[in-house]
This record gives structure tokens, C-alpha cells and sequence, in this order.
């Protein structure tokens, strides 16, 4: 989704996203589900499962959605609840903050409430983010709302 350059200035800015450093990581990996289609204003959920595949405990850091996505639909909670969320217009995403542990070979499912906000159709990309601020793995969204 994003390789910004090594410079000591943006590393400050990337604290509140995932990064760029290290993509495709293969110790962990993320299952999506969700309506594809959506009439505007209709609330729904979307479930994001984080499959820890490693042998050791991780973390979940973050989840940052694209901005092109959330053009069309707007986050308003989840479950687990997020700690905060920063907009990082360097890599055009919204950075949601977990912090939540993910066993050794367990899983953690985050539950987002949303609402579909502007008829179209919106894709992008979610960057499930573990075990850090630069290590992630992309995953695609698309949502039409009608």
C-alpha cells in the first residue's frame, strides 16, 4: 500500500500507522468478513480475525484503514474497543490502536461498527498490524453502497 522513505522525519509520523518496513510478515495472518453491499445510512459490522500463527504470544498494534475507503463509510466503534484513532495523511490511512495480546497459535476477532455513509463504491485497503508499528499484512476492502 505504501513504502515511504527512510528518513529520521517521517519515522515520528509513521508512530501512529503501520509503516512500511516490513510487509507480508508470515507469522500471523487476518481473515475479513462483512456485507459487500450496503444501502446508505444502514449500520453493519465488520469482523476482522487475527490468527496468530507463531509459537510465541503477540500483539495486536493497530488496524489503518484507507482513506479511499472511509470515504464511503465511517467507523463508529468496535469491539474490543480501540484505544485511539489518528488520522496519517502520509499513507492516507486512519490508524484504530488495540494494543490487545493474541495467544501463541490463538486468535483475536475485533468486531468494527459502521455506517455506510456515501452511495458508491469504496475500496482500499486494511493494514492488520502485529507485533509493532512496522509489521503488517494488507488486506483489500470493497463496500458498495446503494
Amino acid at each position: 500500500m505504501r513504502t515511504p522513505p527512510p528518513t529520521l522525519a517521517l519515522l515520528g509520523i509513521l508512530g501512529l500507522a503501520c509503516g512500511g518496513m516490513t510487509k507480508g510478515t508470515d507469522d500471523f495472518r487476518a481473515e475479513l468478513s462483512g456485507p459487500t453491499t450496503v444501502p446508505v445510512g444502514q449500520a453493519f459490522e465488520i469482523q476482522v480475525t487475527v490468527v496468530n500463527t507463531a509459537s510465541t504470544p503477540q500483539e495486536l498494534t493497530s488496524l489503518d484503514f484507507a482513506d479511499a475507503w472511509l470515504k464511503g463509510v465511517a467507523i463508529t466503534g468496535s469491539s474490543p474497543a480501540y484505544t485511539t484513532s489518528d488520522h496519517v495523511p502520509i499513507d492516507d490511512t486512519t490508524s484504530y490502536t488495540y494494543g490487545q495480546p493474541i495467544p501463541a497459535g490463538g486468535q483475536l476477532t475485533v468486531t468494527l461498527q459502521a455506517v455506510a455513509t456515501l452511495p458508491g463504491t469504496w475500496q482500499g485497503e486494511v493494514d492488520v498490524c502485529v507485533g509493532g508499528i512496522a509489521r503488517f499484512n494488507s488486506y483489500p476492502l470493497l463496500t458498495i453502497v446503494q
